[in-house]
């Protein structure tokens, strides 16, 4: 059985999203990284990346989920405080165990692709 079949309530993963934008509104470095970044376009789209990440039903195509994988060009401590804004929202969502684990492991995966960033 996938994550998203364990959800009693896959919803909590559109909360987490819109928890996890206020947050990073909330954090000066972050927002000005996520200058012009719509709160109902980011919440929507990574909805359906993490929901399809952990075995929902497709709503993306390969190339859409893709663009959605993508962080925006962080430093690392910029990273790491994204993390911990995930991790406070996913809490701040009441996601399950499950979620909450699936989810930060899919966050390490994002950030580690290419070169290490200073």
């Amino acid at each position: 059985m996938n994550v998203h079949d364990q959800l009693t309530n896959p919803w909590v993963i559109q909360r987490v999203n819109a928890r996890l934008f206020e947050l990073i509104e909330a954090h000066g470095a972050l927002s000005r990284r996520y200058a012009g970044v719509d709160a109902a376009e980011f919440t929507m789209e990574q909805t359906a990346f993490i929901s399809q990440s952990i075995g929902g039903p497709t709503v993306r195509s390969a190339a859409e989920l893709a663009a959605a994988r993508e962080l925006p060009e962080l430093t690392l401590p910029l990273l790491e405080a994204r993390r911990e804004l995930l991790a406070r929202a996913l809490n701040d969502a009441g996601a399950p165990r499950v979620l909450r684990e699936a989810w930060l492991k899919i966050e390490d995966e994002r950030r580690s692709p290419g070169p290490p960033r200073s």
